[in-house]
Parts: structure tokens; sequence; C-alpha cells
């Protein structure tokens, strides 16, 4: 007698198909910041994800210049422009602070497909702006994105486990970094994700 399929692997195969669950995720457009230039931060400003005990923390050291530059003492400065890291206005009720330093957010260009990871920061920019995130001027650079342009934040509740040597597959979105159990002594920058263009579509 021929067996029936059972209802478990009906089940799991809905299970493989399933989406992530977005937690945070905004569209517009982008300025730049952060890193020794940039003169709109004030020399002692300081972060909001951030404090001067995370610049010995081999998690997160890599997002800082090894000495504060000339004339200034908050961690604003002291970021390493060519790094890839953002702010954006987080609601900490849905995201909290802790989530969202070991996180990492896909941003994308949505003019060109670029998209890449980068490390959530500090909050901002002020509404007044106009725009919803600032990018470092690495991840804006390298996703061909200048102030003004559109971009598109996203964090999922997808863990991924950032490894010395993370393994990359192309067109897949990965935010949400469990970076309890990584290796961080290599901080390999992101890799550039293209989106595949489809035929007759610009």
């Amino acid at each position: 007698m021929p067996r029936k399929s059972t209802p478990r692997r009906k089940a799991a195969k809905t299970s493989a198909n399933k989406q992530p669950k977005i937690l945070f995720q905004v569209e517009g457009k982008m300025s730049t910041f952060g890193g020794p230039h940039d003169l709109g931060m004030n020399p002692t400003e300081d972060l909001a994800l951030f404090d001067k005990r995370d610049l010995g923390d081999p998690k997160f050291s890599y997002l800082f210049l090894p000495t504060s530059p000339p004339g200034t003492s908050g961690l604003g400065r002291r970021l390493n422009p060519d790094q890839y890291y953002l702010a954006c206005r987080w609601n900490y009720a849905e995201t909290s602070k802790d989530f969202l330093r070991n996180s990492l957010a896909r941003v994308e260009n949505p003019q060109n497909g670029r998209a890449a990871d980068g490390r959530p920061v500090d909050w901002g920019p002020d509404a007044a702006t106009g725009r919803v995130a600032d990018l470092s001027p690495g991840l804006a650079g390298v996703l061909g994105l200048s102030t003004d342009n559109l971009v598109r934040i996203t964090i999922t509740a997808e863990p991924i486990l950032v490894k010395s040597k993370p393994e990359r597959r192309k067109g897949r979105v990965r935010s949400n970094a469990d970076l309890e159990t990584a290796d961080q002594s290599v901080h390999p920058k992101p890799k550039l994700f293209r989106r595949r263009r489809r035929q007759g579509h610009e």
C-alpha cells in the first residue's frame, strides 16, 4: 500500500520558503558622516550605540581609528571612514541598542542594485534634514551613493554568523549578525552585492 505524504514533510517545505521577518526598513535620502574630516560633528561628540569602552573590544575596535584625531575627544570623529557603518532614527522599543550593536543592516542603492552590510553605530540624522540615514564615506562610496541619493536600509530577524572568512552568497539578503560566537580577529570589508537586472528592466 503506497505511503501518504506526512504533514511534517509538508510543513518543513513551507518553513524553508518562509522569508525572514523585517524588523526595520526605511528608504529615502542619505548623507555621510563620521571620521576626522566630518567637521559637522562636534569634536567631543560621541555615538548613541558605542562608548569608549568599545575601543578595547576586538569585536568593535575595527570601527575606529587607532588614536583620536588632533583636537578631538569624541568617538564620532574617531570613526574609521573606510569601514562600513551607518546611523538611522531607530526605534529602540523595537530594535534595542544592544540588538543594533550586534547586528548588520543591509544597505542598498535602489538605482544601481548594489548592496553591502553595514553596522549601526549612531542615531540620526535629524528629521529636519529630510534624510533617513547617514552612511560612512566608505559605505556610500562602494554603493555609488552621494548626498541626497536614495538608499534603502533593512534589518531582519534572520541571524548570520560572521566568521573570519565569511561565506557570501550572491543576492542573499543577510542582515542581523550574531557575533557572540564569531571570530572577530579579522574584519574583512563586506562583499559588494549586485542585483541581477531583469531583461527589459532599467
